[in-house]
Parts: structure tokens; C-alpha cells; sequence
């Protein structure tokens, strides 16, 4: 009986259920993103002396090896991801010999001998859609191609929303909806990119001064990236809710003494300009009134921004994970 696996239970096992519990090992060593397995694994290969060329590992092939959906995996990919989240060769070794054995998910359970499960026991539509939403953040990154147009697109439509509105006079923002999608898809430093590229053509169209509202714009761009790829703050409607307040509150901390002390608390934003102008009438500090009519456009402006930019961002990674195979191919993350 050489033939046979030495954990015959292995032999019992899906595909499915391979997945399930390499997601679990992820959770339990610290929801470690994506990018930084495949980091782990390059440093790993490194190490081992693997010849230069053969070192790269692109952050969407390590996400394709986690989709539930999968038919087949890749042996010693898995067994470097178990190693990248803290397992030993040996306990590596256990994981290869389960994958060769790990057969896939019936696809018409009765045909196939295993009862269906119970409609009682059936998730319900709203349940597989939380699911699906947290588990595709962070997306995949896209290629160079998509990159470029997708940064190029977000600054336009930032662009459209800083017109929107000055024109609507509107109580928010508007100008960040682009950084957040970029930040979300791409990586916190695109994100930059589309932040300074942003500030530059507004400025140009209105006033050079008002340039220096990029430091607001880039330090979005930071939490909203960072935030999705390293912090791990898209892994439940909490976690992301609280990078949405977050988002707001940095972006007010910085804004405040960029408007109090270049533009005297007023600003092109009518409506931040106008409620500090009471705030002051009162009689109220003047930083804090700085900061109650920003904080005041800032918190639903970066709700909506947020927001916007998951549905993209899931739309997205729904899109790429259906074409992984040539996304993943040879590529690795160039905008971090």
C-alpha cells in the first residue's frame, strides 16, 4: 500500500477544505496580508540561494492560491505560503502531501455520493455577500496597463468633483473619490501619484497657492492605502468603517493649519469657509473652530469617497480573480 498517503485522512479531503483551513492559518498569524506572503517567499528563495530570476513572486499569485473556487493546487507554492506564515518543513511537507491527495469539490453532490446540505443550513444570500465582500480586500493588483488608466481616470475624477462641487456649492468634498479608488486597487503610493497629479492640474486651473492642499490629499492617500494593504483594516464593516473616520480625522489634522495659517481659515469651500466664520463669531479658538468646519465636510465626504471606492475595488478584484491565471503571470507589485 505504498501508494497511499501517510495521513490517510488527507485522502478524504477537498480542495475546499485545504483553502478553508489556509485561511485560517492566515488569520491566526495576524491576517497577514497578501503582499507581504509573497515578500516572505522572495526573502525565503533568497535565503535558499534560488537563482535571482527565480525569486519574484507576484502578491496576486499568492491570492489566487487562496479562492475557494479553485480545481487544482499548486503543491510547493502552498507549501512556501505555510512556511511564510510560520510553519515548520516538516509541517510544510504534511501540507504538499495533502495537496497532491485533495481531491475537488463535488460538483453535483448527489451524483457524487455526498449529501446536500440542508436548505437550514445554507447561507443566505446577505451572508454570502458579507462574506464575499471582505474576503476580495485586498483586491489583486492590476497590471501595468490597468494601472495607468485606472490613475489616470481617478484623476479626472477627482477633478469632476472638485467642479461639482464649486459649482453646486456643495457640503463636501469630493475631490478624493480617485485617490481612494487607486489607494484601494493599486497601492498607497499610486495613490500619491494621483493625489499630487490632482492638486497640480487644480491649482493650475485655479489659484498656484492652492497647491499645498496636497499635503491633505496625500496623507489620504496614505491611511487609505496603507490602511487596505498593510493595517488590515478591510477585514470586517467595523474594521473598514473605522478606516473610513479614520481617513477623515488625518486628513482634518493636517488640513486645519494648512487653512488657519495660508488661507485665514477661509477657503475655496464656501461652506467650511462660512461655518468657520460663525464658529469665530461666537467667539470659539480659533483652531478649534478650524477644526469643527472641516471635520464637519471631511466625515461624510471620506464616508462617500470609502465607500465608492470598495464597490470598485470589489468590482475589481471579482473581475481579475476570473482572469488570474494571466494576471499572475511573471508580475510583480510595482507600486507598493
Amino acid at each position: 500500500m505504498a501508494d497511499e498517503p501517510r495521513n490517510p485522512a488527507a485522502a478524504h479531503e477537498t480542495i475546499g477544505q485545504l483553502i478553508d483551513e489556509l485561511q485560517a492559518l492566515r488569520a491566526s498569524a495576524g491576517d497577514v496580508s497578501y503582499g507581504e506572503i509573497a515578500a516572505r517567499i522572495v526573502r525565503r528563495r533568497t535565503h535558499n540561494g534560488v537563482p535571482a530570476g527565480r525569486t519574484q513572486i507576484a502578491r496576486s499569485t499568492v491570492y489566487d492560491a487562496f479562492r475557494a473556487d479553485r480545481r487544482r493546487l499548486n503543491p510547493s507554492l502552498i507549501g512556501e505560503i505555510v512556511m511564510a506564515l510560520g510553519c515548520s518543513e516538516a509541517e510544510a511537507a504534511q501540507w504538499r502531501e495533502r495537496c497532491i491527495v485533495a481531491r475537488p469539490a463535488a460538483r453535483n453532490p448527489v451524483e457524487e455520493g455526498v449529501a446536500p446540505i440542508p436548505a437550514a443550513e445554507q447561507l443566505s444570500v446577505p451572508e454570502l455577500t458579507r462574506t464575499t465582500i471582505w474576503s476580495r480586500l485586498p483586491p489583486p493588483r492590476p497590471d501595468w496597463f490597468v494601472s495607468a488608466a485606472l490613475i489616470a481616470a481617478s484623476v479626472g475624477l477627482n477633478l469632476f468633483g472638485t467642479v461639482l462641487v464649486l459649482k453646486y456649492n456643495l457640503p463636501v468634498f469630493l475631490d478624493m473619490i480617485g485617490t481612494a479608488v487607486v489607494a484601494f486597487c493599486v497601492g498607497p503610493l499610486a495613490a500619491v501619484v494621483v493625489a499630487i497629479a490632482t492638486s497640480a492640474l487644480a491649482s493650475l486651473a485655479t489659484y498656484p497657492a492652492g497647491f499645498v492642499w496636497v499635503l491633505v490629499s496625500i496623507t489620504g492617500a496614505l491611511v487609505w492605502g496603507f490602511g487596505i494593504h498593510r493595517w488590515n483594516m478591510a477585514r470586517g464593516p467595523g474594521r473598514f468603517f473605522a478606516l473610513t473616520l479614520l481617513s477623515a480625522v488625518a486628513c482634518t489634522i493636517v488640513a486645519v493649519p494648512v487653512g488657519i495659517t495660508v488661507f485665514d481659515g477661509r477657503t475655496e469651500h464656501i461652506l467650511s469657509s462660512e461655518w468657520f466664520a460663525d464658529l469665530q463669531s461666537a467667539g470659539t479658538d480659533m483652531w478649534f473652530s478650524g477644526f469643527v468646519s472641516n471635520i464637519g465636510a471631511s466625515l461624510p465626504d471620506k464616508l462617500i469617497s470609502s465607500y465608492l471606492a470598495l464597490w470598485v475595488a470589489v468590482t475589481m478584484a471579482n473581475s481579475l480573480s476570473k482572469r488570474m491565471p494571466a494576471v499572475s503571470a511573471g508580475r510583480t507589485e510595482s507600486f507598493g
